[in-house]
């Protein structure tokens, strides 16, 4: 397993500026105030925590912002799980993907507000299979059902139909994580730029690890490729890939603990533009952050 944190404090959407056309007007308002949700990692990927209001900084543009306040998320977590059911490789047998589906709802539940959760499955076609607000042990009971036998996936389609059902989420702290498989090669018809839109209307971070096969029987695919790297860093989320079942499940128990370890961020937003850029960082050394950079007038 290869984790790929970058080695900056913060991070923005200048790198990929021109990669989706803005639908947005060029000049907007200011507004009185938004919320975010970003985890912090340490060096090793693990979350930090004890954080406050003092820790961080925005910057709207490169000036700063004011932060109205900064603490542990108390909101419930609403997480919509979507996955092509693996299979087809002995790398990725059934039981693999349950048990590390199972690992994530058990890392990414908060046992002080019930996580509501959401289930659905691309194999073949997008299926929701679990509807929110499912409970921890609800989620389970379905995982534990999973089972997977399809040649190809409708992917982009699938993540285009999360993010809409994301947009109807019972609270507003939302996360799509995602399994899929390299291997399988990936019917949809979705556009990318269609599909990045509805996830930025979403405000949902996502999580991804892409499985590979030992075999070298990975299908590429620059759109799926593009649309996943893209989007889960711009909404605050990260993309991994594995090539084995362990490291599935390793990689699951991580990013359910970073879920988990969610700060919320109040903050005055000023006026935008389609080239404004939203910057977060916290102020010490060693530690990365994982924030949402659509522009302050997306956000909630």
């Amino acid at each position: 397993m290869k984790i790929r944190l970058l080695p900056l404090l913060f991070i923005s959407i200048a790198s990929i500026a021109a990669a989706f056309a803005s639908p947005w007007p060029d000049v907007t308002a200011a507004a009185a105030s938004r919320r975010i949700y970003v985890v912090v990692a340490d060096a090793t990927g693990q979350p930090v925590r004890g954080l406050s209001t003092a820790d961080f900084f925005i910057r709207l543009d490169g000036k700063p912002v004011e932060l109205v306040s900064a603490g542990p998320a108390t909101a419930a977590a609403s997480i919509l799980i979507l996955t092509d059911r693996l299979g087809q490789t002995a790398d990725y047998r059934p039981n693999d993907l349950r048990k590390a589906l199972r690992t994530f709802v058990e890392s990414s539940s908060d046992s002080r507000v019930e996580t509501k959760y959401s289930l659905t499955t691309f194999d073949q076609i997008v299926t929701q299979i679990v509807k929110f607000p499912a409970s921890p042990a609800d989620a389970g009971r379905v995982i534990d059902r999973l089972v997977g036998s399809a040649l190809d996936a409708p992917f982009v389609d699938a993540l285009t139909d999360a993010c809409v059902t994301m947009a109807d989420a019972p609270t507003d702290r939302r996360v799509i994580f995602v399994v899929y498989a390299s291997y399988r090669p990936d019917r949809g018809l979705a556009r990318v730029d269609a599909t990045a839109e509805r996830c930025r209307a979403s405000n949902a971070s996502i999580w991804a690890i892409e499985s590979r096969a030992s075999d070298g029987r990975n299908y590429p695919n620059p759109a799926r490729e593009r649309i996943i790297d893209d989007t889960s860093r711009l909404s605050g989320g990260m993309r991994e890939y594995v090539n084995t079942a362990a490291a599935l499940d390793s990689l699951s128990k991580l990013m359910g603990g970073l879920v988990a370890s969610q700060y919320e961020l109040n903050f005055a937003s000023g006026e935008t533009n389609s080239k404004s850029q939203l910057t977060v960082g916290v102020k010490r050394t060693g530690v990365f952050v994982m924030a949402p950079t659509w522009r302050p007038d997306a956000l909630r």
